[in-house]
């Protein structure tokens, strides 16, 4: 009689009764968490070193707290100046007006000085000028004249007064649309040529 080997089952292996409770047992196993493995390692090997998440906040924390300070350090500082600011700019409002008050009384001064001046030409030219003092008068402009006339307005061109800049701002000779002295100059030049006699 021939025997037969045994049989082997190519089947895996039977589940283990514990299987369905796996949780447990991964419990079981290892009973403490790894971060707290990490930090049982840290103080043995003798660091006493806060973890970097925690590290991380407190540096965050401090830097919050370092803004807040300069903030309200700066608060503080603008209130503390702010009566200074008041009074230095009552003080430069004082002094404009007392210059404008100077200068329009330089300007009345001015005024009657040329007043006193074109009297005085009036009558040199009366003394000097004998009969025809009246003619020289007229043509240099001192003696006031009445009868019609003609009035001219000369200004800016439009453009020109709304560009901006002043009227030293452009260094060239081009036509920049504002008044200039030779402007003025030939307009009195067509007066007299038109016949104007003052």
């Amino acid at each position: 009689m021939s025997q037969q080997p045994p049989v082997r089952s190519t089947s895996s292996p039977p589940p283990r009764p514990d299987a369905s409770m796996s949780l447990l047992t991964n419990v079981t196993d290892h009973a403490l968490d790894d971060g707290y493995a990490e930090a049982a390692a840290r103080r043995s090997a003798g660091g006493t070193g806060l973890p970097g998440r925690l590290r991380a906040r407190l540096g965050l924390a401090a830097a919050l707290l370092l803004s807040a300070a300069v903030v309200t350090l700066g608060a503080v500082q603008a209130q503390i100046s702010a009566p200074t600011l008041a009074k230095e700019r009552e003080q430069l409002i004082n002094r404009i007006q007392s210059e404008t008050a100077a200068a329009d009384k330089l300007q009345e001064s001015v005024d009657a000085l040329r007043d006193s001046v074109g009297s005085t030409q009036r009558e040199a030219l009366r003394k000097q000028g004998g009969d025809r003092a009246e003619l020289v008068s007229l043509l240099a402009g001192a003696t006031p004249v009445q009868g019609p006339g003609v009035k001219i307005v000369v200004d800016d061109a439009k453009q020109a007064r709304t560009s901006g800049g002043g009227p030293r701002e452009s260094s060239g000779f081009s036509d920049t649309g504002r008044v200039r002295d030779r402007d003025m100059q030939r307009v009195v030049n067509g007066l007299w040529q038109s016949g104007a006699e003052a």
